[in-house]
């Protein structure tokens, strides 16, 4: 699961239960970082005061596993430029080939990087999952 689907949980509980239900929830460690950009920078007023902040952090992090891509940038830099995605994106889609999963994301430049590397079946828009 990428950041955008990650952040738009927040607005459908259900769904996120059932992501959580029927699979193993994997994200570069990266995830904390973009999680924390948007809660507490880009979109902090959408969020409440940081006390707030940082519970929604904790809560959309805790039942992550969350995955140390060290060693791995070669191929992340390779995907990058086979799709030209950004190496962030790159990053999630590098760990879904890697723990041969799906990808769970929002954003449309990933989904269709995604169809491509791992399959339609594996490409998956967080509503649809």
């Amino acid at each position: 699961m990428d950041a955008s689907a990650c952040i738009d949980t927040l607005a459908s509980p259900a769904t996120a239960a059932r992501i959580l239900a029927q699979h193993d929830v994997c994200a570069p460690t990266l995830l904390r970082w973009e999680v924390g950009n948007v809660v507490h920078g880009q979109q902090a007023a959408l969020f409440g005061d940081a006390k707030q902040r940082k519970a929604i952090v904790a809560t959309l992090l805790r039942p992550m596993r969350l995955v140390d891509q060290a060693g791995r940038e070669d191929a992340i830099a390779d995907v990058a430029r086979r799709h030209a995605l950004t190496f962030y994106d790159a990053a999630y889609l590098q760990l879904a080939l890697d723990e041969d999963a799906g990808l769970v994301t929002q954003d449309k430049a990933l989904l269709q990087a995604a169809a491509k590397a791992l399959g339609d079946d594996r490409a998956l828009r967080l509503n649809s999952v």
